[in-house]
């Protein structure tokens, strides 16, 4: 059961993930997240379901079939390292890639929702016969941004429930209040990254000093000697 955070006490705990409060028995696993340096701490069952099941399908490049008014295209969709966007690239170069911002993603749909789709399955019916055009509803689903649809058709019914499933725990994490949290948490990595390898430049180049203002001692006392 997740409550409010003022109401933490005994048997609640917080999230080290998403800073939510839950019950015990709802935040009793442990989770690594590489991304945010989080390592063997206690995680409520939505993040740990997201970050150890949907999250590394989302990273992946999958194919998928999209059907436009102009004719269909096979696609893959991925989630972008910095997990913030979808970037979608067509087959063999047949339009530019896309990014598509995670924080925009309304509603995730089983079935077809944009005009392309619905054109093309009008133009398949003569041709397939109904029957295959529900078999590739059956398929489909859409993910809804605020400005734009993306039909997509998955190659059978295992991939469509995976991808369903993925995709909606997108949509519920990106949702929560937990969003502004990860994104602050991802914040302060790349911060703290960055102060580090900011730290060992010049740390090296003190080395690098070091090491030539040496060397020219050396050849002063050397040739200084002679």
């Amino acid at each position: 059961m997740q409550y409010p955070p003022h109401l933490i006490g005994h048997g609640r705990h917080h999230c080290r993930v998403c800073g939510d409060i839950f019950c015990d028995s709802c935040s009793a696993r442990k989770l690594s997240v590489e991304s945010l340096h989080i390592v063997n701490e206690r995680a409520c069952d939505r993040c740990h379901e997201f970050f150890s099941t949907h999250l590394p399908f989302l990273k992946q490049e999958h194919r998928y079939q999209r059907y436009e008014k102009d004719g269909a295209y096979a696609v893959t969709v991925a989630l972008a390292a910095d997990e913030k966007s979808l970037v979608v690239k067509y087959d063999k170069g047949k339009r530019p890639p896309s990014s598509l911002s995670t924080a925009m993603l309304r509603s995730v749909e089983d079935g077809q929702t944009s005009s392309g789709w619905r054109a093309h399955t009008e133009a398949s019916c003569g041709c397939f016969g109904a029957p295959e055009v529900t078999r590739y509803e059956s398929l489909s689903f859409s993910l809804v941004f605020a400005a734009e649809s993306l039909d997509l058709v998955c190659d059978g019914p295992d991939r469509h429930a995976r991808a369903l499933a993925a995709f909606r725990a997108l949509l519920q994490l990106r949702s929560s209040r937990s969003a502004a949290f990860l994104d602050e948490r991802r914040e302060e990595v790349e911060l703290n990254a960055a102060a580090q390898q900011q730290q060992e430049s010049e740390e090296r180049q003190r080395l690098i000093g070091n090491k030539y203002s040496q060397q020219r001692q050396d050849l002063k006392k050397k040739y200084g000697a002679t």
